[in-house]
């Protein structure tokens, strides 16, 4: 994206200006992605028998953000490592986008198991956006993607519903 932005200077600057503006998104996107991995090093959450314990401490970065409201009785137990970690990075991002983009007041997380299904959501009171048209990976935006891309190797779904005021973000994984 550099490289080609650079290129474009002489001949379409409003070209490389957008290259150069989605590199810098790409950018922030992995310097985020690296501190949640640092962070993920230094804590034990995943570990944590107590689910709603796990949330609130991976979590808690973004408690000085937003009204944070967290209901997940789920037993940890029920959980592969590989899941919950899973779980606790999907949830993490989700928040993130909601504070970040859609500049929500109160996030509330949810989730509960039925049928051997693990279910679970964040809701949102911020902007909104509209989930077909969203931008992705090459507009320098990761997170949805990656959320789907860790999905699907769970044979988890993801159904995101979004209006101004509200969005909902659903998770369906197979335990």
């Amino acid at each position: 994206q550099i490289a080609a932005g650079r290129d474009a200077i002489a001949d379409d600057p409003k070209t490389a200006t957008d290259l150069l503006a989605a590199a810098e998104r790409m950018l922030e996107s992995s310097r985020t992605e690296l501190k949640n991995c640092l962070f993920d090093l230094r804590n034990n959450t995943v570990d944590d028998p107590d689910f709603t314990h796990a949330l609130t401490q991976t979590l808690s970065i973004f408690r000085d953000e937003t009204a944070l409201a967290i209901r997940f009785p789920v037993d940890r137990s029920l959980l592969s490592d590989t899941a919950a970690h899973t779980v606790l990075c999907i949830i993490r991002e989700l928040v993130a986008n909601a504070i970040r983009h859609g500049k929500a007041a109160h996030v509330r997380v949810a989730g509960s198991v039925e049928n051997g299904t693990l279910l679970f959501s964040v809701s949102d009171d911020g902007s909104g956006f509209d989930p077909v048209k969203r931008p992705g990976p090459r507009e320098g935006h990761f997170g949805l993607t990656g959320i789907q891309e860790r999905l699907s190797t769970l044979g988890g779904t993801m159904n995101i519903e979004s209006t101004c005021g509200k969005t909902r973000v659903s998770i369906t994984l197979p335990l």
